[in-house]
């Protein structure tokens, strides 16, 4: 999609390795190999509930921070997210500056530059 292209540009740009999916059967496939510290997760994927795909991802990377993106820009839809357990959720039109900072903070926790 395009909202992804836009996103993998713009992290790239910052100088992080980034991998975008269009659907949560790449997601778990790409994780199998990988170390992944940060995850921005819609929560509408192609054909599931992007809440399932971090259900999944959490218990195989129980130590990275997850992030929802949601077109439902409720007070209600945001609490659910962090209900579910994600770290912070992003309504869209996505604010790249906040989604930056949050992706920074999770690195320089992590003491990784």
């Amino acid at each position: 999609t395009s909202i992804l292209r836009l996103l993998l540009k713009f992290f790239e740009r910052q100088g992080y390795e980034v991998y975008g999916v269009e659907n949560a059967e790449e997601a778990v496939e790409i994780v199998k190999n990988k170390t992944f510290f940060c995850f921005f997760i819609d929560r509408n994927l192609d054909g599931s509930d992007g809440a399932d795909l971090f259900r999944l991802l959490k218990k195989e990377h129980p130590k990275a921070s997850f992030f929802a993106m949601t077109g439902n820009a409720t007070d209600a839809d945001r609490q659910e997210c962090l209900d579910i357990g994600f770290d912070e959720c992003f309504f869209k039109p996505l604010e790249f500056t906040q989604i930056s900072e949050a992706a920074k903070l999770v690195f320089e926790k992590l003491g990784i530059d």
